[in-house]
């Protein structure tokens, strides 16, 4: 038994067709084994892993429901609210 790591960057508001590759050609080494996400890029890599999540349990992996991104990436309402509390 094992566990998996994708670390993807955010590309194109998905993620780069040679993950996709991987997935499709190797998909075998994590049947049925728990796959967690680490994303960066444009919007802090939350599109590639929500794009991720739709294909990975194809092969029957079990996706782990929380990404991990990069620290300091945060959604602009979320900065806007910091600055401009009520």
């Amino acid at each position: 038994m094992g566990e998996f790591v994708f670390l993807t960057p955010e590309y194109n508001h998905s993620f780069p067709a040679p993950v996709k590759n991987v997935i499709d050609w190797d998909s075998t080494e994590w049947a049925c084994e728990p796959v967690a996400f680490v994303g960066y890029g444009g919007s802090g890599g939350t599109r590639a892993i929500a794009r991720l999540r739709t294909v990975v349990p194809q092969p029957r992996a079990i996706t782990v429901r929380e990404p991990v991104l990069p620290p300091g990436r945060h959604r602009a309402s979320d900065a806007r609210a910091a600055r401009h509390p009520r």
